[in-house]
């Protein structure tokens, strides 16, 4: 059994499947009128609704079921003294789900741990609201496609808004999701909220006035300022229209030049034109538009039957012009000799779906070479999707038909080898472009700042660490100590985190600053606090698993003119504690060295790879 709190109760996946189950449902509702027969729901609110209540009893009702409940706290038993864990325990035996709003913050919570049927939160206080955020999320992507990459911006009563609350919490989970928060000073949003954006790294701001910020936002979510959340009537009276939106402030936000149709399709970039139709504005009648002729009244019969036609008409359009986009992107995308023979080697669905992707591809408003990258790319995830769906097949291998596993695998590794062969080419790319940009000092800095996220950088075939967190954590609880006898660039410039090679070795890796001269003895004294805590930890953790330290050096150990006997008895003794130095410059030489021969080698690796090459 499961209950609906928070937002975050469901997954990403999960809410993802609700809301396409939700789109079906309107789109065929008779295939739901009994998806809920012989099942009761009780309503029970505690505090009065209209939208929210008849919104949770229309939709039991269109799904076959039956609705119990009570509209206010004084008509049930609230009103003589009984709790909510007994009313839940009550109503446990007469309906199979709950739906609760109470003024109270964790009431649903309460009555959840009290309940042997699912409840759902339809509202508790000034916490949450996932229900009304269900609902936000479907239009807002019914509107934009999408949940992530927007920019929302929420305005109003921040501090008491629950369904704020919970669309933020909500929204938090999907990528590039930007927060514009606009309120008054006393109306801000909580402080754990601000934490919980912080937490999950995204971008937001707070700010008081709407008309700075409309034209930065894909999504405007208002909010009433509630008289019910506030202590006083005085406060209340002073903030409650705080923020107003009108036709002055709406004409600063981005042009969706069809909103008002109900659709933001692609080809809204593209069409103009003339409307003509006289019946709009007769001597007979009333005048349909506003007296600037700038707008209609929207209630008028006429502007309703009106907006019906442009929205059958503009639908027409949109199918008409997405078949016209997808001849062309096929038309397009065949010009290139490769992809015309790779794609008349496709049958039956994979066809149709491949000229689906070029139809997209050449809808996107991008320059020619742009487009050019996306047909590769595109071209490249199509055979990925294909191999996917084919890898169904090895269940059905035998000894009579290995031919089905000899193609898979082939397939597979001509993949492969092909995302590995880009992956090559863009870091050799990186490292160029790090050379051609850095100057003096600055190359060391710029390694700093990109190493840990970039291992490549010192060996292909190191990766993190991840079998051994309880000897990690105690590595860098050593490391704590050790710092209190480093200097605070040495703190700040050294990796805490710590790596391992497939072989099992744990690498330590110490970074100097590029323009500092590194003494030898200064190192040492270093390096031998490092050996006897790495040695110290994992005999700790009855391991004997090897390390090795790395140092890496802008300069040269003691400067730049040294005894050459002298510097190697140096190593040497670097090497007893198992150090090794690299420099930064050669980190670079070495990496692009090793790229390089492998792109010479293997310039015709994969016949994907060649054909993807071929377009040019």
């Amino acid at each position: 059994m499961r209950h609906l709190i928070s937002p975050l109760d469901f997954t990403v996946e999960e809410l993802d499947q609700l809301l396409e189950t939700a789109s079906d449902i309107e789109k065929n509702p008779t295939k739901y009128q009994d998806a809920c027969k012989g099942k009761k729901i009780a309503t029970l609110f505690y505090e009065p609704s209209t939208r929210t209540r008849l919104s949770f009893e229309a939709a039991m009702i269109n799904l076959g079921g039956q609705v119990l409940g009570f509209s206010e706290a004084s008509s049930s038993s609230a009103s003589k003294g009984e709790s909510v864990a007994d009313t839940i325990r009550i109503i446990s035996c007469y309906a199979d789900i709950c739906a609760m709003r109470h003024p109270k913050e964790g009431a649903a919570l309460v009555a959840a741990n009290n309940s042997s049927i699912p409840v759902i939160n339809a509202g508790d206080g000034g916490h949450q609201h996932p229900t009304q955020t269900l609902a936000d999320l479907m239009t807002i992507k019914s509107l934009k496609g999408r949940l992530d990459n927007i920019t929302i911006g929420l305005c109003g009563d921040l501090k008491f808004g629950r369904t704020v609350h919970s669309l933020i919490n909500a929204l938090l989970r999907y990528d590039n999701v930007k927060f514009v928060l606009i309120s008054p000073n006393e109306l801000k949003v909580p402080e754990y909220i601000i934490e919980n954006i912080q937490k999950a790294g995204a971008e937001y701001k707070e700010v008081n006035k709407l008309e700075d910020v409309i034209g930065e936002l894909d999504i405007l979510y208002m909010t009433r300022v509630q008289r019910e959340r506030f202590f006083n009537e005085e406060d209340y009276i002073r903030l409650k229209d705080s923020f107003i939106l009108d036709k002055k402030k709406m004409s600063m936000a981005k042009d969706d030049m069809l909103n008002d149709i109900g659709t933001t399709a692609l080809y809204s970039k593209y069409i103009f034109g003339e409307l003509n139709a006289e019946f709009l504005d007769t001597d007979e009648e009333a005048d349909i538009t506003t007296s600037s002729r700038q707008d209609f009244f929207d209630d008028d019969e006429r502007y309703v039957v009106l907006k019906k036609f442009i929205e059958s008409e503009l639908a027409q359009i949109r199918a008409d012009w997405e078949a016209e986009r997808s001849e062309a992107g096929e038309e397009e995308a065949c010009k290139y000799e490769v992809v015309r023979e790779w794609y008349s080697g496709l049958i039956g669905d994979e066809k149709k779906a491949a000229k689906q992707l070029f139809g997209k591809i050449n809808q996107l408003t991008v320059t020619p070479d742009e487009k050019k990258d996306i047909f590769k790319h595109g071209i490249l995830a199509f055979e990925s999707l294909k191999l996917k769906n084919e890898l169904s097949a090895l269940q059905d291998v035998q000894p009579d038909n290995l031919d089905i596993f000899l193609s898979v695998a082939g397939r597979l590794d001509s993949i492969e080898a092909t995302y590995y062969y880009q992956i090559v080419k863009s870091r050799l790319a990186v490292i160029q472009r790090m050379k051609e940009v850095v100057h003096g000092g600055d190359l060391e800095k710029v390694i700093q700042r990109h190493l840990a996220n970039n291992l490549w950088l010192l060996d292909p075939a190191w990766d993190r660490d991840t079998k051994l967190p309880s000897v990690e954590e105690a590595i860098k609880t050593q490391f704590d100590v050790i710092n209190a006898g480093l200097t605070r660039e040495e703190q700040e410039a050294r990796l805490d985190v710590r790596y391992q090679k497939p072989s099992g070795k744990h690498v330590i890796i110490e970074l100097k600053r590029g323009d500092r001269t590194v003494k030898f003895i200064e190192l040492i004294a270093q390096v031998d606090k490092y050996f006897s805590a790495l040695t110290k930890i994992l005999k700790k953790h009855d391991t004997d698993e090897d390390f090795e330290i790395i140092v890496l050096l802008g300069k040269r150990l003691d400067g730049e003119k040294v005894d050459h006997d002298i510097e190697s008895k140096h190593l040497r003794q670097l090497a007893e504690v198992n150090t090794r130095i690299l420099y930064y410059d050669q980190l670079l030489a070495n990496a692009e060295t090793l790229y390089a021969d492998f792109i010479a080698q293997n310039s015709s690796l994969a016949s994907l790879e060649t054909l993807i090459n071929s377009i040019e």
